[in-house]
């Protein structure tokens, strides 16, 4: 009996003894976090040192030098096209009638219009300035010239070719600036256009002359008394060139029931001034070159010749005929400096 108490009493303290050491195994010692202080940078408060007002750079300009007083079709388009083209790109655009009267500096634009009197003149080139030169003749410029060949026999002679195409009994007449091209009367460059459609352009009524007839003039001065001889002949059609349109001819025309050529582009204000339009598209070639002034890299460009038939007087197969007659021009093909009977 004394030994089964001692046994209960040994197993009491052995199962205590463990009770004792799991619980002291199963208290978890709290560890202390070590707390990361945290600089906050100081705010500097250095007084920023005061400076000047940039001054503003000043504005560059556009020159369009068209070496003459009057306003042509293509003065008063390309005119037109550089002044807006001015107004949206921050330029400031300058009209001028001499070359040698500007002074452009570096980065400004000069568009320069040849015409049969004044050549661009490339002794007066500064560098730094960018320019655009619409030739004439087929002229020997720097590389770094911007060229536009403009082909005024072309549209002269086409012109002579529509008249013809539309002229009834061949009753044509032309009247054109006493000038040449290529030693060549703008009055024989328009005979030319005529003939190469009909020969010698004989009608069947009187009075019976060889068509087209055609008065040259320098200004429109004279342009009703060169007018007055032509009608003599009773044409039909009559081209003739925008700056000598008088309004007193534009009436004398429409009275007669004449049809109406001229040479400049048609716009809202004028469309109505003239049947049928041939004209050369002078902005084309600038825009082209202006949008892309510091990568181009063609330097010479032409206009290209363009028709506007406003009272519907060519048929679909007479269109057909001029741009097979502009495409013979343009690759030269077709000479307009002499006759060709087609």
């Amino acid at each position: 009996m004394k030994k089964q108490f001692t046994a209960r009493i040994l197993f009491t303290l052995f199962t205590s003894f463990l009770l004792l050491t799991a619980c002291q195994n199963s208290i978890v010692t709290p560890t202390s976090q070590s707390s990361t202080s945290s600089s906050t940078p100081e705010k500097d408060t250095a007084t920023p040192i005061p400076t000047e007002d940039e001054p503003t750079p000043t504005p560059l300009t556009l020159f369009f030098v068209t070496n003459t007083t009057e306003q042509s079709s293509q003065v008063t388009t390309i005119s037109d096209f550089l002044s807006d083209f001015s107004n949206s790109n921050g330029y400031i655009y300058q009209n001028s009638f001499s070359q040698a009267e500007i002074t452009p500096q570096t980065s400004d634009i000069v568009v320069f219009l040849e015409n049969a009197t004044t050549k661009f003149d490339s002794t007066l080139i500064k560098s730094g300035v960018t320019y655009v030169v619409y030739t004439l003749d087929n002229n020997s410029l720097p590389p770094e010239i911007f060229q536009i060949k403009q082909n005024p026999a072309q549209q002269v002679f086409l012109a002579g070719y529509i008249s013809a195409l539309i002229a009834p009994d061949w009753r044509m007449g032309g009247i054109l600036p006493n000038q040449t091209i290529s030693n060549t009367s703008l009055e024989q460059i328009f005979k030319n256009g005529a003939h190469y459609l009909c020969g010698r352009c004989t009608p069947i009524y009187a009075p019976v002359v060889v068509f087209p007839v055609t008065g040259a003039v320098e200004s429109s001065n004279n342009v009703l008394e060169v007018y007055s001889e032509l009608e003599t002949d009773r044409i039909n059609v009559l081209f003739i060139p925008n700056e000598f349109l008088t309004d007193q001819l534009f009436a004398t025309l429409r009275e007669n029931q004449r049809i109406i050529i001229s040479d400049f582009p048609p716009t809202q204000e004028n469309d109505q001034l003239a049947d049928i339009y041939v004209y050369q598209d002078h902005v084309s070639p600038l825009n082209e070159i202006l949008l892309d002034i510091n990568n181009s890299e063609k330097n010479v460009l032409s206009t290209k010749l363009s028709i506007q038939d406003v009272t519907q007087k060519l048929s679909v197969g007479k269109q057909n005929f001029i741009q097979q007659v502009i495409i013979n021009l343009e690759n030269g093909f077709l000479s307009p400096y002499t006759i060709t009977e087609n």
